[in-house]
Order: structure tokens, then sequence, then C-alpha cells
């Protein structure tokens, strides 16, 4: 009799430490599938706003092409912001000018500018409410033609 409890004891002692073994390898494989998602949603924000952020720039030469960025007296607009049709995503766009190609170059401006060139740095930001979960910048330098834009 004795000797069946010590094999019964034995048993439920591999059966515990068996399940022990198979509750960790199920909570590492689930951890792992969650990072993973994590990830590729990182990457997918990434992708999304470095696009919100290029429309910005399309929006933005649309409006300079239109002379819809200037004020009335022909000074260019130092910031626009667009709403894309997703309430998530904003690109808020600034924008320089060296309309004379004057020694210093405009306050603020990432690159050298010469006369006749806008530098437009566009922002795009994919938002949760009021917090910002993703930022992307690109820039591109537009050329101011006899007719209008030029890229």
């Amino acid at each position: 009799m004795s000797r069946l409890k010590s094999k019964r004891g034995m048993v439920l002692s591999l059966a515990i430490v068996i399940l022990v073994t198979l509750l960790i390898l199920g909570v590492s494989v689930v951890t792992m599938g969650t990072s993973n998602l994590d990830l590729a949603l990182s990457q997918l924000n990434v992708e999304k706003s470095y696009q919100v952020a290029e429309a910005g720039l399309v929006y933005t030469y649309n409006d300079l092409a239109k002379n819809g960025l200037r004020d009335a007296e022909g000074k260019l607009v130092a910031r626009k912001t667009y709403s894309l049709p997703d309430s998530l995503a904003v690109a808020e766009v600034e924008l320089y000018e060296n309309p004379t190609g004057s020694t210093p170059q405009p306050d603020g401006c990432p690159a050298r500018l010469p006369q006749h060139y806008i530098y437009v740095v566009s922002t795009g930001q994919l938002k949760d409410g009021q917090r910002v979960l993703m930022e992307h910048k690109v820039g591109a330098m537009l050329c101011q033609g006899d007719g209008g834009m030029m890229s």
C-alpha cells in the first residue's frame, strides 16, 4: 500500500511539473505574439505618418500653384495645418521663402535657400485625441517659375 501511495505521489508531482511547463510555454507564446503585433502596429503608424507628411507637401504644392498661401501683400504664409479626411491625421506645414536671394537665410530654414525657391517642411502626425502617436517630417524645395510653381 505504501508503494502505491509513493507511485501516486510521484505521478502527481510529475503531472504538476508538466502542467507548470505547459503554462510557461503558453505564456511565452502569447507574449511573443503580442510583441509581434505591437511591432507591426508601430511600423504601420510610421508608414502612415510618412504618408500624411507627404500629403501635406502635395496640398501645399497645390495651394502654392493657385497662390492660395499668400496674404494680401503677396507674402508667403509661414504655417499651414491640413486636417486629412481621417480625423486622426494632421499635416502641419512650415514654409520658408527667400524672395530677394539675400544672405541671411530665413530664420529656422533647415536648408540653404536660393532666390525664388520655397522650402516646405511637412510634419505628418497620427493622433489619438490630443496625444501624438507617431510623427514624421519630410521636406521639399520648390522653384517658383514664371508661370507658377515648379518642383
